[in-house]
């Protein structure tokens, strides 16, 4: 059975769509899900899972890059190069066309539309 990501990494790619579910820890079934299904065959786990994917795509997607840049780069940072690095991050974010049309939208106490750029 595997039980870690790393290991899943290093099938070929033909092995990886192969699988259906894991049971890490022995503990729940994890699906790897490679088929299409109708949105009423959808457990409510499921559903919500798709409602979250749908939030993140609908989010500001730059900026969600930048934070998993930060994440993982600041776990070999100390404390001052981490407020540095996320200081510059910020500043990187605010010159995108995103980040107006979110600070536009705040203004006018409307729902931002993100467009990627």
């Amino acid at each position: 059975m595997i039980r870690d990501v790393e290991t899943v990494r290093s099938l070929p790619e033909e092995e990886r769509y192969k699988l259906r579910t894991a049971k890490p820890r022995g503990e729940i079934d994890v699906g790897l899900n490679l088929r299409k299904i109708p949105a009423e065959a959808m457990s409510d786990e499921q559903k919500e899972a798709l409602g979250l994917a749908r939030s993140i795509v609908a989010g500001p997607t730059f900026a969600h890059g930048i934070t998993k840049t930060q994440l993982n780069q600041e776990w070999s940072m100390g404390l001052d190069q981490a407020i540095e690095a996320e200081a510059q991050a910020q500043a990187i974010c605010m010159q995108t066309r995103d980040f107006e049309r979110a600070y536009r939208a705040f203004v006018a106490r409307e729902k931002p539309v993100f467009e990627g750029s």
